[in-house]
């Protein structure tokens, strides 16, 4: 599994706080008010097959997603640490393109890419979902690009330390 997000944490890797937060959001947004507790639920369900080791996923994220506040200062610390933490998982790849980085591609919609055989992507009005070969095709060129721009390992952690340091300097 493959994803890309330019303004949020991605569904696999968010805790429970900023899963509420980003669920509430959406729901306020378009004016649902039932099962945010059983979307909640459902949505932390992707947290098990990360940690399972089972699948091997890879992720790039804009640093700007970092910033993006969901949720109170306790909940944007624990996405932090859990952040550093899957970082590490031996299954996990997790890319951040820095600000201000030099770019070859610009920033799109988020995405994401199960296998070669399907893409999802979110939007305003609803999602968007393709299993065309050539379109799958132009999200996995899309994601090498962005794969280039980002930085890996203890420099990604360090983005993620940034952002807290950043967030924590606010609420002071």
């Amino acid at each position: 599994m493959r994803a890309y997000e330019p303004q949020t944490i991605p569904g696999f890797l968010q805790r429970p706080g900023y899963t509420r937060a980003v669920i509430e959001d959406v729901a306020r947004f378009h004016g649902l008010t039932d099962d945010i507790d059983q979307a909640v639920e459902g949505r932390l369900n992707r947290l098990r097959v990360l940690e399972s080791g089972l699948c091997v996923f890879s992720f790039v994220i804009e640093a700007g997603a970092l910033y993006a506040q969901r949720g109170s200062l306790a909940v944007m610390l624990d996405q932090f640490d859990y952040l550093e933490r899957a970082a590490a998982f031996p299954n996990v790849a997790f890319g951040v393109i820095p600000l201000g980085r030099h770019r070859t591609i610009w920033p799109g919609e988020g995405f994401y890419i199960y296998d070669d055989t399907l893409v999802r992507s979110e939007h305003w009005t609803g999602g968007y979902r393709t299993k065309h070969p050539s379109e799958i095709g132009t999200y996995v060129r899309i994601l090498k690009l962005l794969r280039s721009l980002a930085f890996y390992g203890e420099v990604a952690r360090s983005e993620v330390d940034a952002a807290r340091k950043h967030l924590q300097s606010r609420e002071r």
